[in-house]
């Protein structure tokens, strides 16, 4: 992923590491997208998964879990790296691939829809001058 990252301009690259694979890499705008009603998220992942909402938040939150526990394993090395030794975080924050502080642009989803999402980046990316791809 990282590879892929440095390597290719004009790339959208989605997934859970992809804003951690792309620390301290050049031209790269990294944005999370968190939501910060947790009742409304459980009603999306609910309704994405097909299932009750209690469950899917259960279900969401093991999975983040085993996540976090194996790709903290996985990647200690590189968050040493990327992250506490460029000062981005200090070393007793515990591995979180998510802290805010990691990325460049932040949307909460529980009060920006697609649309107010989509223009908040664009204007994020004309306003750090990082080329938009046309077409």
């Amino acid at each position: 992923m990282r590879q892929r990252v440095e390597e290719k301009a004009e790339k959208v690259l989605e997934s859970w590491l992809s804003g951690f694979m792309a620390q301290g890499i050049p031209g790269v705008l990294k944005i999370l997208l968190i939501c910060t009603n947790e009742l409304d998220r459980a009603h999306r992942l609910a309704e994405r998964d097909g299932m009750e909402s209690d469950e899917a938040m259960i279900q969401a939150f093991r999975r983040l879990e085993t996540n976090v526990n194996r790709w903290s394993e996985m990647y200690s090395h590189e968050w040493d790296e990327w992250v506490v030794k460029t000062g981005k975080l200090p070393a007793r924050v515990s591995h979180f691939f998510w802290h805010q502080e990691l990325y460049d642009l932040v949307i909460d989803t529980a009060i920006c829809d697609t649309r107010q999402a989509l223009d908040i980046t664009m204007n994020q990316l004309i306003s750090t001058e990082i080329v938009v791809p046309k077409g």
